[in-house]
């Protein structure tokens, strides 16, 4: 049997953390725990496929067969999912909100797994967002918007001086108020003329 996996630092990563190790493309393994058809309409991918096992939390409980939620995970695991599990890798506990994942994660830490847990789970994940400074002018600033869960990129056009002193300053930032200013456009800019960024 391989050598465990050196314990990670913490316990939880944020979606930030996430994205940072997919984009390293650093090794780890992923556990989700959700709901098979939650999990076959998303998934968390990388630039390179992922090594991954989906099994539902209630299998987990219904099958560990103990009273307490903690010790029926670590029965189940020890009993279904050890073939399965890699020592030698971190393993991500990912579930819709990141309760139940996180006590996945403990079992598995309990069984010697350098496991951890995605704060916020999946809901998290799909609202992490990057925003990068394309144009940064006095009368134009162009942002790019990019949410790597959905693949999405979108830009965000703000002109007028007073719009950009005021981001300047720190009192407005580079995001629309309403949902409807947001433009995704495709990754060919379009001539379109916004409407000027909120005052």
């Amino acid at each position: 049997m391989p050598a465990m996996a050196k314990p990670p630092n913490d316990e939880t990563w944020t979606a930030a953390d996430l994205f940072e190790r997919l984009e390293r493309r650093d090794k780890f393994f992923l556990l989700d725990v959700r709901n098979r058809d939650e999990f076959a309409r998303s998934r968390i991918e990388g630039r390179s496929p992922l090594p991954a096992v989906n099994v539902p939390y209630f299998e987990m409980l219904e099958e560990g067969g103990q009273d307490d939620m903690l010790d029926s995970v670590v029965a189940y695991v020890e009993r279904n999912l050890a073939d399965h599990l890699p020592s030698d890798l971190p393993l991500l506990a990912v579930c819709a909100k990141g309760g139940t994942s996180e006590i996945v994660a403990q079992g598995l830490r309990r069984l010697g797994y350098a496991s951890v847990n995605l704060a916020g789970g999946m809901e998290a994940w799909s609202r992490h967002y990057l925003t990068r400074a394309l144009l940064a002018g006095r009368e134009l600033a162009i942002y790019q918007v990019s949410r790597p869960a959905r693949g999405c990129l979108s830009y965000l056009v703000a002109s007028g001086s007073e719009y950009w002193r005021n981001h300047r300053s720190g009192r407005r930032h580079a995001q629309p108020r309403r949902s409807h200013q947001r433009r995704s456009v495709p990754r060919r800019p379009q001539r379109r003329s916004l409407p000027p960024a909120p005052v």
